[in-house]
């Protein structure tokens, strides 16, 4: 007589399998992961927009979080966003900007459009997309095709409503550098849209990266 076993799952073992599928499509890899305001060093340069995600903001509302400076925790910032959201059973997606450009120039070789139009699409219908290093890319060489597409998945996500997460170096209210970054065509539509529907923060303090290896 054959043996003939069912394997019931708990609800502990269906929040464990969720929660191994939504980290593993967000975008997190490697230390990103690691990445939590559990694990972060609270100081008050960081304790005042730190205490605001975690209790006020309604995961729902776009943030623009940016400082001219580097290493005071913009891109952690973002991935604790990521990680509180996967932790929620909501699916982000993380992508520095320079790598969404890149994985846009690998699809140019398929004729059919079909491998832009997966991409494209992956950015603008996920639930929650956080750009890293925001600007990083920018136009270049005078040509406007990145613009072109970052202004579509901005644009996109206005329309259906779905929230977006920026980090970045410059500062969104200022129009000559979002026209330097993005072009004098795209880059004041870019920055309407953003200041439009983002709550914009500035993050303060000095290179936590030089800290680490002072």
């Amino acid at each position: 007589m054959s043996d003939k076993r069912v394997t019931y799952k708990t609800k502990v073992c269906k929040s464990q399998e969720s929660h191994r599928i939504i980290l593993e499509r967000s975008g997190l890899f490697g230390k990103d992961i690691k990445e939590t305001f559990e694990n972060a060093v609270i100081d008050d340069d960081n304790n005042e927009i730190y205490t605001f995600l975690q209790s006020e903001w309604d995961l729902k509302s776009w943030l623009y979080i940016y400082s001219r400076e580097n290493g005071n925790g913009k891109s952690y910032t973002g991935n604790a966003i990521a990680n509180m959201l996967v932790s929620k059973g909501i699916l982000p997606y993380v992508i520095r900007e320079v790598d969404m450009a890149s994985q846009v120039q690998s699809t140019f070789t398929d004729s059919t459009g079909e491998s832009e139009y997966a991409l494209m699409g992956k950015w603008k219908c996920v639930p929650v997309l956080i750009i890293q290093d925001f600007g990083k890319y920018g136009v270049k060489k005078d040509s406007e095709w990145w613009p072109q597409h970052i202004y579509d998945i901005i644009d996109h996500r206005v329309i259906e409503g779905k929230p977006l997460v920026i980090t970045s170096n410059y500062d969104i209210g200022n129009l000559e550098t979002m026209e330097k970054r993005f072009g004098s065509n795209h880059g004041p539509a870019i920055r309407s849209r953003l200041l439009g529907q983002c709550e914009v923060w500035n993050m303060f303090g000095a290179d936590r990266r030089l800290g680490a290896v002072s």
